[in-house]
């Protein structure tokens, strides 16, 4: 069973993101000289710690000190993210992935270490199943009728219903085909099975084994992550130099018609009252309509024109061009640098779900329009760095041709998100400094009050 825990926590990805960005693993980390966390809670800032002494006898006790005030750190970190107060409350795997038999003995911490407890602690919050046993999918095939036929309901299609044979099907299936899948793939995964079944457009059970087969192959190595994550390190590093191609090719001649006279991308405008924005920490909901009142508060956010040129230029829908790129199963868009860019060989392309939209079993897009869309920028007191996140969500819906209305069918939900780091420092410009992409699939709890419908298959 998934356990909760906060993986935003901002002193877990302080050291996440440098264990991902070093070159070598075997790095040596300590925190800077700082307290602990500022009042506001910044987090303390981790470097590499450089010569270390070696063993009992050469690491002095200085060196010692400061190796146990990271362990420390991370320790506390870990059980805060757990709710724990104590070692023994966290998961197994985690506490063999810490080593904490290391700690209090003056040992060094490493960015090999690090990832290795990022990674376990991935693998606890949403597991892989390494096995489905037919009761566990009987389950799941119970739980997705509830959730077709509550809040995930289609009012154009009637009520989701499997005979006793159907659902035998569906749970053999979700046995056979889900193993190797994250509980939360899973899930969707049940959707699509008996979606397939109860549509009843599917008469021919050689057509909905195909269904089957397919999403297994989609979904089988798909993983949730948030930014920062070690395991799409390599990934988002491809991604920031693709940025920084886009944002070159946005800022050169040709593109100054893209802009008005006080630094504003026109796309920016545009969206203005398509999108919420939080700036500065003041929120803009677009229910509210305080278009003018946003733009007012980015520009006295963003007082230099040139900064307010690159940051109003990711506060828009164009950076949602690589997302809709990746979940429609193609490349980014090209860019003078980037003439025919390919990610799918880089690590980390694999836990993205990108359905092959060329395979004519899909009518089109899985991912339905997002109808979440949120831009946050934050800048530092100092006005020297800025972080603009761009959110989109939305329904996953069942997307299959020839299923009629029941393609509409929502089966999960999804959520990306971008984080783009700026440099602020130089006055003439804005660079784009790191990029980090994430991913968050998930099906809503179902309707408890709703029992699972038995009887003859319907046409939805």
């Amino acid at each position: 069973m998934a356990i909760q825990v906060n993986l935003n926590d901002a002193q877990f990805r302080a050291f996440t993101q440098f264990a991902a960005n070093v070159s070598d693993k075997g790095t040596v980390l300590k925190a800077d000289d700082n307290p602990l966390t500022a009042l506001d809670g910044t987090p303390r800032k981790i470097v590499a710690k450089g010569y270390d002494g070696y063993g009992h006898f050469w690491r002095d006790d200085a060196s010692k000190g400061i190796n146990n005030d990271i362990r420390k750190l991370f320790k506390d970190t870990v059980l805060r993210m757990f709710g724990a107060t104590d070692v023994q409350d966290l998961p197994k795997d985690v506490r063999d992935a810490m080593k904490t038999g290391d700690y209090d003995k003056g040992k060094p911490l490493t960015a090999r270490r690090i990832i290795a407890v990022s990674k376990a602690i991935a693998n606890v919050v949403d597991p892989v199943n390494k096995s489905v046993s037919f009761e566990k999918a009987e389950g799941l095939v119970d739980d997705a009728l509830k959730f077709i036929n509550g809040k995930g309901r289609n009012s154009k299609v009637g009520e989701a219903k499997l005979n006793a044979e159907q659902h035998a099907k569906a749970a053999d299936l979700v046995s056979r085909l889900g193993r190797g899948m994250t509980d939360t793939c899973l899930k969707i995964y049940t959707n699509y099975v008996v979606l397939a079944i109860a549509s009843g457009a599917f008469k021919d059970g050689n057509k909905v084994n195909e269904i089957a087969q397919q999403m297994s192959q989609e979904l089988k190595n798909v993983r949730n992550f948030t930014p920062g994550d070690v395991r799409f390190a390599k990934f988002d590093a491809k991604l920031t130099e693709y940025w920084q191609s886009t944002l070159e090719e946005q800022m050169s001649v040709e593109k100054r018609e893209m802009y008005d006279g006080e630094g504003l991308f026109v796309n920016f405008k545009g969206d203005a009252h398509r999108a919420s924005f939080t700036i500065a920490g003041e929120k803009f909901n677009i229910v509210d309509r305080r278009t003018d009142e946003m733009i007012g508060k980015f520009k006295y956010t963003i007082p230099n024109i040139q900064h307010r040129k690159v940051i109003s230029t990711f506060m828009s829908q164009l950076s949602g061009n690589v997302y809709v790129a990746l979940t429609t199963g193609q490349n980014p868009p090209p860019t003078p640098k980037f003439k025919n860019p390919d990610v799918t060989s880089e690590k980390g392309y694999d836990m993205l779900f990108t359905p092959d939209m060329t395979n004519l079993l899909f009518e089109g897009p899985i991912l339905k329009q997002a109808e979440g869309l949120e831009y946050t920028l934050k800048v530092e007191e100092d006005g020297r760095k800025a972080k603009v996140t761009a959110h989109y969500s939305g329904d996953l819906k069942f997307g299959i041709d020839d299923a009629g209305d029941c393609s509409a069918n929502a089966t999960g939900t999804y959520a990306y998100e971008t984080e783009f780091e700026f440099d602020l420092s130089n006055p003439n410009e804005a660079k784009l400094t790191g990029t980090h992409f994430s991913q968050m699939l998930g099906i809503p709890k179902p309707d408890e009050q709703a029992e699972p419908p038995v009887g003859l298959s319907l046409q939805l």
